[in-house]
């Protein structure tokens, strides 16, 4: 099983099977035949030899048959065992240890594309050094791959095979179990990041990890931050695995716990996926307020996609699902939403109006974080409105309340807008000083997403001051974040 690099062999391989013209004519088709035959010979001789049999149908539509991973394992199994790609992969695997057999059939129920060791010692629950030398053999015997040092992944049809081989060795019980623990490794870790990343977040509840799960220890923000940036895309398969086994709660948890993380690395789309799924389980969950924060989320998903007419529809269902089951907190967290969607949308009076409600709120409740998170954002908006004076006062007050509760998130923030404030009141100098401030502390949090918006904002105080060559270098690297960030 092991896998043949070069691509041009392949081509001249199905050149002699199929005719120079039609290879060809469908290059793009031709790579990704081959790509879905994992690069083996005998894969794309079989699929040659179906090619073969129809010389009138385009290879498009072969290769559209083989996008379906369990289709593909079935069409390039001919039946003969020389010549089958199920009887190449089994010699490899009839060579394995158990545990390294039983590993090799477990990554095949693994959400996402590579693993980690840590993650994979939940999803066998074995111990760390086992689990280690059970992918070594793996690595050895060509079935999988570490791409990176400590990461592991395996080509989709190999995936495939290990997910046949898992349903006839192992009990529906154990898959499932095996399944829950790797999905709870990825929540209880991606909590504790969370946790590391905004102290200041109300805290979910969870339940205890299932037993054999082994959650990562974190040490602190930053591992935390690059922990998630690489498990990003496992973490959002572990979401859709979740889904499709109703586990609700870890639905909804998941869409929680990513909420920071998303903000800070700008990643809109993948928010707005999150919150689809995270509304569909709350429609199961016993708690209200958990229909109101998907609701709420989803709305803020829609309007930073400027989805008005979206954002606006979720934000007042969120409302009103506050303001029937008295949840007083989920309204000023929603009327700080609304005033979002309302500023994105060009009508600053409405979002100032929203966050006034905000504030009002928090102050009655005593959260005095949350407090200053609404004033600065009034006196953001009072600043769109014209109304510096105003908007000043109420951006000092914010600055002190998040000094005083240590919150540089929010102090961030706020540093941000008096930049701006006084910009506009032609104190340059002492503009780009509130702002790199506020860039400093954006950097320091990994919050790429607003870093690039208070690079885009300090050029305006460099032009203004006739820095010229300093704007173009912040507004270049805040372009190359946007770009990065798809927005």
């Amino acid at each position: 099983s092991t896998l043949f690099p070069y691509t041009t062999l392949f081509r001249s391989l199905l050149i002699r099977r199929l005719g120079r013209d039609r290879v060809e004519q469908e290059e793009a088709a031709v790579d990704e035949l081959i790509e879905a035959c994992a690069r083996l010979p005998l894969a794309v001789n079989i699929a040659a030899a179906h090619a073969a049999l129809h010389p009138t149908r385009p290879l498009a539509a072969l290769t559209g048959e083989l996008r379906d991973v369990h289709r593909r394992l079935d069409i390039l199994t001919t039946g003969d065992a020389a010549a089958d790609v199920r009887a190449t992969f089994s010699w490899s695997y009839r060579t394995l240890t158990p545990a390294a057999a039983r590993t090799f059939r477990l990554l095949g129920l693994h959400p996402g594309a590579d693993i980690g060791l840590s993650a994979a010692a939940s999803l066998t629950a074995l111990d760390p050094a086992r689990t280690r030398r059970a992918l070594e053999e793996l690595v050895r015997a060509h079935l999988i791959t570490e791409h990176t040092p400590g990461r592991y992944t395996l080509h989709d049809l190999l995936r495939a095979y290990a997910a046949d081989q898992a349903r006839g060795h192992d009990s529906e019980p154990e898959r499932r179990d095996a399944l829950r623990r790797v999905v709870d490794f990825y929540l209880h870790t991606a909590h504790a990041a969370d946790r590391l990343l905004d102290p200041h977040r109300t805290l979910v509840r969870l339940d205890p990890p299932a037993p054999g799960t082994q959650p990562l220890p974190l040490p602190d923000a930053p591992a935390a931050l690059a922990w998630l940036d690489t498990e990003h895309p496992v973490l959002l398969a572990a979401q859709h695995a979740a889904a499709g086994h109703a586990w609700h709660p870890v639905v909804w948890q998941l869409a929680w716990i990513l909420i920071t993380f998303h903000d800070r690395r700008g990643h809109r789309h993948d928010r707005l996926m999150v919150w689809r799924a995270a509304l569909e389980a709350a429609e199961h969950l016993p708690d209200p307020t958990e229909r109101t924060i998907a609701h709420r989320y989803l709305g803020y998903a829609y309007a930073s996609l400027d989805r008005h007419e979206a954002a606006i529809g979720q934000l007042h269902l969120a409302l009103a699902l506050a303001e029937r089951h008295h949840t007083p907190d989920q309204r000023g967290h929603t009327h700080r939403a609304l005033a979002v969607a309302w500023t994105l949308h060009g009508a600053g009076r409405q979002a100032l109006e929203h966050a006034t409600h905000a504030r009002d709120l928090y102050r009655t409740l005593g959260q005095p974080v949350w407090e200053a998170n609404a004033l600065g954002e009034m006196g953001w908006y009072a600043a769109q409105l014209g109304d510096y004076d105003t908007a000043r006062v109420h951006c000092q007050d914010a600055l002190a309340l998040h000094r005083r509760h240590h919150n540089p998130t929010g102090e961030a923030a706020t540093l941000d807008s008096l930049g701006y404030i006084v910009h506009l009141g032609g104190h340059h100098e002492q503009a780009v000083d509130y702002y790199q401030r506020a860039l400093v502390l954006r950097r320091t949090l990994g919050n790429t997403a607003e870093a690039a918006n208070t690079l885009d904002a300090i050029g305006r105080p460099y032009v203004a001051l006739g820095d010229h060559e300093q704007a173009r270098t912040v507004w270049q690297e805040a372009l190359g974040l946007y770009r990065q960030q798809r927005r």
